[in-house]
């Protein structure tokens, strides 16, 4: 071990000094993942005994153990053994059942204890037995309490603890998927009310209190996994086998079809396949293909089967077709008895005897036949059906094109067309099925004005003769105005604000300045994203809230006139102490006097001086305070500026103290 120690060492320091002097010039990612899931299922449904008595015994509460579906589709592992524990049941300060935890015990951090915040239910684990019902080699845990006495309880019963741990397995080798467990309790007395027939050696199994919920948990905890052996010839089939007893042909677990149709021929093979040597199905080849009467459509196996009665005909089986065949018959070239024609092995093809020998296949017949798309009854061109039988046609075009001169918004999938007031689709020829005049239109012209080029005439009318495609252009074009917004800025009061500051808008649309906008017919509305410290007046075609109305074709002006508002300042004189009054001192702006508590409008962008034209004997300045509504601060001393912006307002309280 001090060797290995050293070793390590070493190997670290190595490591250590190498990576001291590398960069790296190549890196290389493997990505890792693991998908996990449980390999048991548990039906996890608590068993619940209700209110019981002493000394009654229950076997009634089952619970189940299957292996999970993605263990049983996996091939990689067998069988999963597992033990079921009983575990105190504990409970938080809010009455709900919580697990108990492995090291939550300070004193035993080996046990699962109940956890901090937790009280353990009173036990009822070891009066609770576990035992398998499926009798598969499962082992359970049986009940302490045993039964001398079969006809009662008695003092020949006793209590023996049983040392032994219930402990399964679950093994798809041998289809065992799933496994049934019943818990039994048998219900000790109440300590302090023990019966005469309790035994002697059950001293120690009661219960401390009356009227009191007693629980235990039971864990169910895999303990270990195997992988599959090797089982091919054990008798049963376990994943990936098809079958078993390998080697053997005729295999019962390998069912094959046992028959096969080729057109009206048949095949024929086993009933069951071969089990090779690794227990998997080879399932054999078909034999000769043959005919079987009434297998696969077969008429006929042997020429007995084809007699028509009728001595004058040669009857045969064709033995690859498995049909009958006569002759003299429709089809062998001659002219017989009722036929109009026979053409031998032409009959049916287009031009020659039909297939009943009933008459040609020709156009003009009045019967639409091979390849032919139509048939009149004539061979006449330019009625509908060619001299050649082919359908004859007139196709409809029509294609759309609209104009949103910048302000409307529609396409071409917006107006649904018609011919003859029947919908019809764009840019793909419609069938007219006749040469009479037809008429192009829309369901709706959505306020667009509508016009037609092409094929139509004005009104949209078409015409196209047989074997022609006529196209129909139908325009749709947005009417419109314009509306041209014209900002005046009036910076008589100071203000310095150019007229590319304001917003401006018609509708939701930001426009510029005595740029004419395209605008669609109807109601709009002129306005702005007003400035603080200037007034807003609209003028010219618009009305004063901005409203208008475009009629097509018409140009209209609308004016935004913005006046700055002159800032205003507001003096007030507060005199501490003595007996003189506010207006003794002359409070000023820009050493013009002001009337203590007046309001007073100044030019704005311009500093303004703050003061008192009169000192009065034995007082003296304390401070001057306020700020604006924008938030500028008046002057803390005499003689000191402010500046305000256009709209702006402020009160400067002046204290003189005594």
């Amino acid at each position: 071990m001090k060797k290995k120690l050293i070793l390590t060492g070493i190997a670290l320091v190595a490591i250590s000094l190498g990576v001291i002097g590398m960069s790296a010039f190549e890196a290389h990612v493997i990505n890792v993942t693991a998908h996990i899931e449980n390999a048991l299922g548990v039906s996890t449904n608590a068993l619940d005994f209700g209110t019981v008595f002493p000394q009654e015994y229950f076997a009634n509460q089952n619970f189940t153990i299957n292996l999970s579906d993605s263990f049983k589709t996996q091939t990689r592992l067998s069988d999963v053994e597992y033990k079921i524990e009983q575990k105190p049941k504990c409970i938080n300060d809010i009455l709900q059942y919580v697990p108990c935890e492995v090291g939550a015990s300070s004193t035993n951090p080996n046990i699962c204890a109940c956890p901090v915040r937790t009280a353990q239910v009173p036990d009822l684990c070891r009066f609770l037995s576990k035992m398998p019902q499926d009798g598969d080699g499962d082992v359970g845990h049986p009940s302490y309490y045993i039964d001398n006495s079969p006809t009662g309880p008695s003092a020949n019963d006793e209590c023996l603890p049983s040392a032994v741990l219930a402990s399964g397995k679950l093994d798809k080798q041998t289809n065992d998927l799933s496994d049934t467990w019943t818990v039994n309790l048998k219900v000790p007395p109440i300590a302090g009310s023990v019966g005469q027939d309790w035994p002697v050696s059950c001293a120690d199994f009661t219960v401390p209190t009356d009227g009191t919920t007693y629980g235990c948990d039971l864990w169910v905890e895999v303990t270990g996994y195997s992988t599959p052996t090797d089982t091919c010839g054990n008798g049963v089939i376990n994943p990936p086998e098809d079958c078993e007893q390998p080697s053997t042909q005729g295999n019962i677990y390998c069912p094959q079809s046992t028959s096969e149709c080729v057109g009206h021929q048949i095949r024929y093979r086993e009933l069951y396949g071969d089990c090779n040597d690794t227990c998997g199905c080879e399932f054999d080849s078909f034999g000769p293909l043959g005919c079987v009467k009434n297998s696969c459509g077969a008429a006929c196996a042997v020429d007995v089967d084809c007699d028509d009665g009728n001595p004058a005909t040669t009857d045969t089986c064709n033995l690859t077709t498995c049909a009958c065949e006569h002759g003299p018959y429709c089809g062998d070239g001659i002219k017989n008895g009722s036929e109009v024609c026979d053409d031998g092995v032409h009959n049916g093809q287009y031009g020659y005897c039909n297939a009943d020998c009933s008459g040609y296949l020709v156009c003009g017949n009045g019967i639409i036949e091979n390849g032919e798309e139509c048939d009149d009854g004539n061979t006449n061109n330019n009625d509908g059906c060619s001299a050649t039988c082919q359908t004859e046609f007139a196709y409809l075009i029509i294609h759309k094109n609209v104009v949103n001169n910048d302000v409307c918004n529609k396409d071409a999938s917006n107006f649904q067309m018609t011919i003859d007031g029947n919908n019809a689709d764009k840019d793909t020829p419609i069938y007219v099925g006749d040469t009479n005049n037809h008429v192009v239109s829309e369901t709706d012209t959505l306020g667009y004005d509508k016009t037609y080029s092409g094929d139509c005439d004005a009104s949209g009318n078409i015409t196209a003769a047989w074997n022609q495609t006529k196209t129909c252009n139908v325009i749709n074009t947005c009417p419109y105005g314009t509306i041209t917004v014209k900002k005046v800025v009036k910076n008589n009061n100071g203000g310095n604000v150019a007229t590319s500051t304001f917003q401006l808008f018609i509708d939701t649309t930001n426009v510029i300045t005595e740029v004419p906008k395209k605008v669609t017919v109807g109601a709009h509305n002129v306005h702005e994203n007003g400035i603080f410290g200037y007034s807003t007046s609209v003028g010219g075609d618009c009305d004063d809230l901005g409203d208008i109305i475009i009629a097509a074709g018409a140009s209209k002006t609308c004016i935004i006139t913005n006046d700055d508002i002159a800032p205003s300042i507001q003096l007030i004189k507060t005199v501490v102490g003595g007996s003189a009054v506010p207006d003794d001192f002359d409070v000023s702006i820009d050493h013009v006097v002001k009337t203590s508590g007046s309001s007073n409008p100044v030019t704005a962008n311009s500093a303004h001086i703050i003061d008192e034209e009169v000192l009065v004997s034995g007082y003296s300045f304390t401070s001057i305070t306020g700020s604006s509504f924008l938030g500028v601060s008046c002057p803390n001393a005499l003689e000191g500026t402010i500046t305000l912006l256009p709209g702006d307002v402020v009160t400067c309280t002046i204290t003189n103290t005594k």
